[in-house]
């Protein structure tokens, strides 16, 4: 295991400089060189009407980044610090009776106010209203606080203009409103009002081989000694079209009591199903997290109350698969996303990058650039998902970056064309678009989540770890390094897992100026090296055109002695299809909150990571540094082991590897490695995937080799088996309380295991060597699901069957006869004898018996079917005792109810007396003989007929009471004798 060391070092000349900022603001719309003005401010009186409830709010511009230590300094003159503006600027509130000479004292170059253009998004500054947010009398438009007011007082100044509230929104200080288009400059006059933006647009849904795709299979494996990363325990609120289902798949892991009447589509099942799809009722069609708890909301633009549902809930992660406005820029809605991960690091928010890459969207390269559909989904804390199909290529009609301002976006990719996913009244459909690949991503997280949870005690981790772990362990695809259309590659789970369980990040902290070392050991042998250095940003302005408040940069030093310093990996985003297009290169990144450096073939050795606080406004900043270690080794990555394979079927093969030269042969064996047999021994090098129709032999030890030239080949981590699947599977028998489901006999299986759906998830409930099974203590109104799978006679283990439904009535039912009129004869002091009329389709019976008196417990007495009568022998004396009989039938082992209970109370000990007695006399069928033996003396009875004839005869009895059967002898008199240390005699009459 590599462990990543940190070093803080203190320099006055760091390895690289902090580089000088320009003198502009970079407001939302234009980029504004402030006057040097700090006397004329302090000169001129602050207006009264620049004042609300006792405070004021300007534009501040230093000469450089303010130190904390300055920052808390004015602060404590109660000046607050609200939105920081590129460069060296902040929008700063003002007690009204702040002494404005101190600012000479600071630092500071200038001070001015908010013109109303300032506060204006590019709708509304350029005047070009979109027809979406016109009204009858107007626009609809979003007002912005400033975070230090009151926002009751706000309100009740807004009522006082003419302008109508539609929506209130206090936690993030937001209003929407319907205005006049002339009134609009008079509204942002107001002093507490920050910024106007027009509401969104209506929001647009954008719609086994992904699991695969993205490794999830690795995570989440099908044999026991394997990972079992199924999201287990962990919580997804999926914001979508409404109710989900019914869909046996998700079935006692899905909460949906905020749409229960909202039945309106069928988006959100495909989303819900990629997410956290169980295949329980196919097993080929499960999602990437089998386990994971499901929250199912509609989607609202604003999405409301995320916070709640983190908090009271522990919802972490939040998936949402809608437009939020084309090239929309940095939001309120962005802000919202960015500022609630930041100030809560266990939460993300996941969306789908959308569906416009053909669009031109106004970044100014024509179509099929700057067209991800939000929003929230350009946030720097959030995860923005492209979409690719099942062999790892991106679809034409998914969203590529840059972000309004420059950074990478989407995120990541994942699987979305033609995943097949739910789909109301238990069904499946094939999904698509971006709205299928960021539920892919959300399912993902989940199990990374439980991955760090179980390796970390139970402790959940932040978020940015998490992503950047993803982020840094994708598959480059596209361009070299990071693009605007894949943007970091193709999602890797199994890679991204393994730097959680190898420990492979560290974290730092760095205020203004600072520089920090980190160590990373890189071992000989080594491929590639990637290191990315990735911080959660605090919220960005509205105001701004540049999201990014924290820069911080990176380098990576070779080991001393080698010299070389490599800067991270820069994409230049200049509206420009050609210059969009271009690869990326080594330079300073001043936009993204993640920057990554890989090195190929490095020398093995201590790697340095330095990492510069080049601008800190908001301070201090937390980041971690993560590292992915590749070397040559093939990693077979499906079959990874314990699949159900059906032979003629095909297949698609994956693999890991390095490099992009020489060609794969791939082969697999059928005896666990024993022999190979060739699939292809041409496999482009480029290729990391191959569809092979399996093989027709039977096995249970089934592995897939890979090998590339001279390098040590690849090998599935566990045989997988090769086996069909049975067929015809069908309900013959519903009844009551059992079930019966019959299907075509595979030829030579050694035996089937029968499945049962469960709380959550399909349940073996038993074995059979023949083609069918019985499911007990089933009821004729449950929703029950059934399914079976073939085992062969060398350990073969087939897939498990699409799961069939029972009726919800009586069927082909065969009932298992009740018995009857129960009694009980011949209660001595320690016996009784139980009868019963005998049952239709008895094959045994069964008496349950209980010491209801004592503590003796329930006795279970298994009886044969030839009978209808027991003796219950070693009762206890003067005690109350219940039991009634079942009858188990003939037909599939069903049990009968019971017959009506029977109580009953034995006698007294026997008589301490030198005599004897038989009880009762005339007698029936049966007799109890009671004489006095305390010290269990062996004795002999005789039963003698009138003739003198020995009837019964009977030795080494040592209780004080004997129960004699009579049934078979005829009416008369007769005689009994008892024969030890003293004999006993007496007589009896039999009547019939």
């Amino acid at each position: 295991m590599n462990k990543l060391k940190t070093l803080l070092i203190i320099l006055c000349f760091p390895l690289f400089v902090i580089g000088q900022q320009s003198e502009e603001i970079l407001l939302k719309n234009e980029a504004v060189l402030l006057p040097p003005n700090v006397d004329v401010f302090i000169e001129v009186e602050i207006s009264s009407a620049d004042v609300f409830n006792g405070r004021y709010y300007r534009i501040i511009q230093f000469h450089s980044t303010p130190t904390q230590d300055l920052k808390a300094e004015l602060e404590s003159q109660d000046l607050h610090f609200l939105d920081y503006i590129p460069n060296n600027a902040f929008v700063i509130s003002f007690p009204s009776d702040f002494k404005k000479a101190d600012l000479k004292n600071y630092n500071v170059r200038s001070v001015v106010n908010l013109s109303t253009d300032y506060k204006k998004d590019p709708f509304l500054y350029h005047a070009d209203y979109p027809e979406w947010a016109l009204r009858e009398n107007g626009i609809a438009i979003s007002l912005q606080f400033y975070s230090d007011i009151d926002f009751e007082s706000a309100i009740q100044e807004l009522e006082l203009r003419p302008i109508k509230i539609t929506d209130t929104r206090e936690a993030v200080m937001l209003v929407e409103i319907e205005i006049a288009i002339d009134q609009i400059d008079k509204i942002l006059q107001i002093p507490f009002v920050k910024y106007a933006e027009v509401v969104p647009p209506p929001p647009v849904p954008e719609d086994e081989p992904a699991r695969s795709l993205h490794r999830v299979n690795t995570l989440d494996t099908d044999y026991g000694a394997g990972r079992h990363y199924n999201g287990k325990g962990i919580k997804i609120a999926i914001n979508d079209d409404g109710y989900v289902g019914p869909h046996i798949d998700f079935r006692g892991r899905i909460e949906q009591s905020e749409v229960i009447n909202d039945i309106t589509g069928e988006h959100g099942d495909m989303v819900a199903g990629i997410a956290g799809g169980a295949g329980n009722l196919n097993p080929l069609n499960r999602g990437m997290a089998t386990n994971v708890q499901l929250k199912i909301r509609s989607y609202n633009a604003s999405l409301p109350n995320t916070l709640n549902l983190y908090l009271q809930d522990t919802i972490v992660l939040f998936s949402s698969s809608y437009s939020n406005g084309c090239n929309a820029g940095y939001t309120s809605t962005t802000q919202l996303v960015d500022q609630e991960i930041y100030n809560n690091p266990s939460l993300i928010q996941t969306f789908s990058a959308g569906n416009s890459g053909n669009s031109d969207c106004g970044y100014g390269a024509g179509s099929s650039w700057g067209n991800v559909t939000g929003g929230h989904k350009i946030g720097k804390n959030v995860i923005a998902v492209g979409n690719m199909d099942n062999n790892g290529d991106l679809q034409f009609s998914s969203s590529r970056g840059p972000a309004t301002d420059g950074r990478i976006k989407p995120d990541i990719c994942a699987n979305g064309a033609n995943q097949i996913s739910t789909d109301p009244n238990n069904a499946y459909a094939p999904g698509g678009g971006t709205s299928a690949a960021a539920p892919g991503i959300a399912g993902i997280m989940s199990q990374l989540y439980q991955a760090y949870r179980d390796l970390n005690g139970g402790e959940y981790p932040e978020s940015s770890l998490l992503k950047a772990c993803l982020l840094n362990s994708a598959e480059d695809r596209g361009n070299p390094g990071p693009d605007f259309t894949y943007g970091w590659g193709r999602v890797n789970a199994l890679r991204a897992v393994k730097m959680l369980e190898d420990e492979q990040y560290v974290s730092g902290t760095a205020t203004q100026g600072d520089y920090n070392l980190h160590f990373i050991n890189v071992p000989a042998g080594t491929k590639e090296v990637r290191v990315m250095l990735y911080w959660m940003d605090p919220e960005g302005s509205t105001l701004t055109s540049k999201a990014l408040v924290n820069d911080l940069d990176m380098q990576l030093l070779e080991p001393v002695g080698s010299g070389g310093v490599y800067d991270p990996w820069v994409l230049d985003h200049t509206p420009n299809a050609f210059t969009l297009n271009n690869p990326a290169v080594r330079g300073t990144d001043n936009l993204n909150n993640m920057e990554q450096v890989t090195l190929e073939d490095p020398v093995s050795g201590v790697y340095s990571v330095g990492v510069t606080a080049s601008s800190v406004p908001v301070g201090p900043q937390k980041y971690y540094i993560v590292y992915t270690l590749i070397d040559d080794k093939i990693t077979v990555t499906y079959p990874f082991g314990g699949e159900h394979f059906v032979a003629g079927e095909t297949r698609k093969l994956r693999w890991d590897a390095f490099g992009n030269s020489g060609t794969f042969t791939i082969e697999y064996s059928t005896d666990n490695g024993g022999s190979w047999n060739t699939i292809s021994n041409s496999i482009p090098a480029l290729s990391r995937q191959l569809d092979w129709t399996v093989s027709n032999t039977e096995t249970s030890k089934g592995l897939i080799r890979i090998s590339r030239g001279g390098n040590f080949p690849g090998v599935s981590s566990a045989p997988f088996s090769i086996y069909p699947v049975p067929s015809n599977v069908k309900v013959t028998m519903v009844c009551p309380t059992f079930t019966r489901i019959e299907w075509d006999a595979v030829p030579g299986a050694a035996s089937y295991e029968a499945y049962q759906l469960g709380n959550k998830h399909m349940e073996i409930k038993g074995s059979s060597f023949g083609n069918k099974f019985t499911f007990q203590e089933t009821n004729i109104g449950d929703d029950d699901w059934f399914a079976v799978r073939a085992i062969g006679p060398d350990g073969e283990i087939g897939r498990r069957t699409i799961a069939i439904n029972k009726m919800n009535f009586e069927f082909n039912c065969i009932q298992c006869g009740i018995p009857t009129n129960p009694n009980t004869t011949a209660i001595g002091s320690d016996s009784a004898i139980f009868n019963w009329t005998s049952a239709g389709n008895a094959a045994d019976y069964r008496i349950m018996l209980e010491n209801i008196s004592g503590s003796g417990g329930v006795q279970e007495i298994a009886v044969g079917s030839n009978t209808n009568s027991i003796i219950a022998r070693e009762l206890e004396a003067e005690t109350t005792y219940e039991w009634t009989v079942r009858t188990l039938c003939n037909i599939e082992d069903s049990v009968s109810g019971a017959a009506q209970t029977q109580t009953f109370t034995t006698l007294k000990q026997p008589i301490k007396t030198t005599s004897s007695i038989i009880l009762p006399n005339p007698v029936n069928n049966m007799a109890t003989i009671q004489f006095f033996n305390p010290d269990k003396t062996k004795y002999k009875l005789e039963i003698i007929d009138v003739s003198g004839k020995i009837v019964i005869s009977d030795s080494e009895l040592e209780t004080q009471e004997v129960l004699v059967d009579l049934s078979q002898m005829s009416s008369g008199m007769y005689f009994y004798r008892l024969s030890g240390i003293k004999d006993y005699n007496g007589k009896f009459m039999i009547r019939r």
